[in-house]
């Protein structure tokens, strides 16, 4: 794709089967390196106590619960190739970890949709995840990300709100978002072409998670940055510590404008704003307003010592510059 033939991309008016075949950009070889879906991350702190191992394993359950009928493949640690997934469940390698085993190591899952041999699209039905073990405190972070298919997500949007909330709550989530969003393989932000910055910059609605530069640059940071929010979207998950931080939730739930809604979990609350995603249009002046709420709200204590940026940018323009433009789109 080129930037004229993206530019005639309406992706609002798409319907979910359109997002899924045509909101993607593939490099000259035709091969698929960027493509919107719905996009879910979530970060949490001790994964590796056994009740957080044993919290994303329930996660895992429910995702395969959702979707049994479209996850093809797993990877088995320090396995660089995927595995053909039987369909019985989680996969046996993940099981098998027992708890002081589970404490002491590392903890990678992966689940996906194999439609790419060559591995290289990000694909719409995914989930990643890993779990720290004790003996790292220089990344004191586990994280969740999960692609979800539009024409699933928009058929189930309640049923997805009610299962975030109750993932949230397994791990005790520290902070996270959840919307329409720009997927990505991990390790792959800097592509050849800048795919992702012309999505994100035409489009504020749509979510990015550069799982490893966060990680990194988060854990780098002076004061325990990585435990601070790492960005809003349409759900924008906060724990009890950051909820303290703002003041605590009722605090929190006073600033929430008709439209939004503050929906409590198990160790936090979940800031959804409005009753579906919205993609807004820079080239229209459309920021999406109950997004910019969201992010006043957060404002005062988002993570934004990046030393490095995060985003591919078209030359000449800074990377960290624009991807610090991006973090701060509905301020």
């Amino acid at each position: 794709m080129n930037t004229r033939d993206f530019d005639a991309l309406e992706l609002p008016q798409m319907s979910p089967e359109q997002i899924e075949s045509r909101a993607i950009w593939r490099e000259k070889n035709q091969h698929i390196i960027s493509r919107v879906g719905f996009l879910l991350s979530m970060y949490y702190l001790d994964g590796h106590r056994n009740e957080k191992r044993d919290g994303l394993l329930k996660i895992v359950s429910e995702f395969i619960g959702f979707f049994r009928e479209r996850i093809t493949s797993y990877q088995k640690e320090n396995s660089k190739r995927l595995t053909p997934w039987d369909g019985n469940g989680i996969p046996k390698c993940y099981l098998d970890l027992s708890h002081q085993t589970k404490r002491s190591a590392l903890y990678y899952i992966h689940l996906i949709e194999q439609t790419d041999r060559n591995n290289e699209d990000p694909e719409l039905c995914r989930l990643m995840a890993f779990a720290s073990d004790e003996k790292t405190p220089w990344r004191p972070l586990s994280a969740v990300k999960i692609h979800i298919p539009p024409t699933w997500f928009f058929r189930n949007v309640e049923t997805f709100v009610d299962a975030v909330n109750r993932w949230c709550g397994y791990v005790h989530c520290q902070h996270g978002s959840a919307g329409l969003g720009v997927l990505s393989n991990s390790g792959v932000g800097f592509q050849a072409e800048p795919s992702h910055y012309f999505f994100l910059k035409r489009y504020p609605g749509l979510e990015f998670d550069a799982f490893g530069s966060y990680l990194s640059e988060s854990a780098a940071a002076e004061g325990q940055a990585y435990r601070r929010p790492r960005s809003s979207n349409w759900l924008t998950m906060l724990g009890d510590e950051n909820l303290a931080l703002l003041g605590g939730p009722h605090a929190v739930a006073q600033q929430i404008k008709p439209g939004m809604e503050f929906l409590g979990y198990d160790g936090g609350a979940i800031i959804r704003a409005g009753q579906t995603p919205q993609w807004g249009d820079a080239t229209k002046g459309d920021i999406p307003r109950l997004y910019s709420e969201a992010a006043a709200i957060i404002k005062p204590i988002r993570f934004e010592e990046y030393k490095f940026g995060f985003i591919k940018v078209p030359d000449p323009l800074d990377y960290t510059e624009e991807s610090l433009k991006w973090l701060r789109r509905f301020d």
